[in-house]
């Protein structure tokens, strides 16, 4: 009796865990979203009511990437919520969420009016709570408190919704958005952006050429670029102080083709980008992901970092000089999770980087055996030391 309890607990927070997973794929992932919602609905029924309850609300964040709330999800939301207690944690997402939609505003006030009458004590559910009345109010002057008041709490605990609050603050005041709320919203979906910019006003668009290197290649802005040209722009990127040209072509071929080398820099240039000769470097402004990686690196922020690392650097790409940054990038991130007490960073990071066996043994190493994940992470493990041994 005591082992099948356990094991439907255990179960239960594996499939938490996979919703976690779903919600962060939604947020900066590559998976289409259609195909994350055919994920749900078996979830939609399961028996647990934080499950179910979980499974709605990412169904509603779906519906709202897609530029679609219906009501009908959203008073089924609330019908099912196991703990009222909890509302100021989904009232920022469902307020945006219901923009433009009077009948689901209707629903919003409603609830937010329900929450404020019993504020909650907590620091970060009370931040939520101003976040939502300010997101309520927006783009009224007297958002702005709320929306400030809300700041420093959510900075410390709560990346995407500090974003929010940001973003319209920067919206109201008609200003750019600081560099690192920038590189937090270049690492989202491209749909998933609305919900947390004020995307209709052009002093928070993203206008800057930007190269997704990490995972799934593309220069936002561009037509599609070749994979050379691909390969070309980054080891240009890395090098920002310039790069000769024998060593350029010694980091893009594998067999140094100099001839093959100017051909590939002039197609660059005829999409527009500026590129200095002798010695090579880039004039046109272009950001990047991985760049944005290193620089959160730098400043150990670590959760930024693993958002913005969506896979390995240009995966299919065999440049050597693609190569070692690919290796340098993944060592840096290893390095700065292994030496981390936080176990959901190495957590992750692992699942990222599957076939790293350091990774899984550190992990299994740390994790409690009655963690839920512990016998999946302690099977990788022995499949891992099978596989190189």
């Amino acid at each position: 009796m005591l082992r099948r309890v356990f094991y439907k607990w255990a179960l239960t927070h594996y499939i938490l865990y996979r919703l976690e997973e779903l919600t962060l794929l939604a947020y900066a992932g590559e998976e289409p979203l259609p195909a994350l919602g055919r994920a749900l609905p078996p979830l939609l029924a399961h028996p647990s009511p934080g499950v179910r309850y979980y499974a709605l609300w990412l169904s509603l964040l779906l519906q709202g990437t897609q530029g679609e709330a219906s009501p009908e999800l959203l008073q089924t939301l609330w019908e099912h919520n196991p703990n009222s207690r909890l509302l100021a944690y989904d009232l920022p997402l469902l307020v945006r969420l219901c923009k433009g939609h009077p009948s689901l505003q209707t629903l919003v006030a409603r609830r937010l009016r329900a929450a404020k009458a019993q504020p909650p004590s907590q620091a970060l559910p009370q931040a939520l709570l101003l976040l939502a009345e300010g997101l309520y109010r927006f783009p009224k002057p007297e958002a702005r408190p709320f929306l400030e008041e809300s700041l420093p709490t959510l900075e410390a605990e709560r990346a995407e919704e500090a974003l929010m609050a940001r973003g319209h603050l920067c919206a109201l005041e008609g200003a750019p958005l600081p560099a690192p709320y920038r590189q937090m919203a270049q690492a989202l979906h491209p749909e998933a952006r609305s919900l947390f910019l004020q995307a209709e006003l052009p002093s928070i668009s993203l206008t800057t050429p930007y190269l997704q290197a990490l995972g799934k290649a593309h220069l936002q802005g561009y037509p599609a670029l070749r994979p050379r040209s691909l390969e070309l722009l980054t080891l240009l990127l890395a090098h920002p102080e310039g790069i000769e040209g024998e060593k350029l072509a010694q980091e893009l071929y594998p067999t140094p083709n100099p001839q093959a080398l100017r051909s590939e820099l002039c197609r660059l240039r005829q999409q527009g980008i500026e590129i200095q000769s002798r010695s090579y470097r880039l004039l046109s402004p272009i950001e990047a992901d991985f760049l944005q990686l290193q620089e959160a690196l730098e400043q150990n922020q670590l959760y930024q970092a693993l958002t913005l690392y969506q896979g390995p650097l240009l995966p299919k790409s065999q440049a050597p000089g693609i190569e070692l940054l690919r290796h340098r990038i993944e060592e840096q991130l290893k390095e700065a999770a292994l030496q981390q007490p936080d176990l959901e960073l190495l957590y992750r990071l692992a699942q990222q980087i599957p076939d790293d066996l350091t990774l899984w043994e550190a992990l299994l190493e740390r994790l409690s055996p009655q963690d839920p994940r512990h016998p999946a992470v302690r099977a990788w493990v022995r499949r891992l030391s099978a596989q190189y041994c």
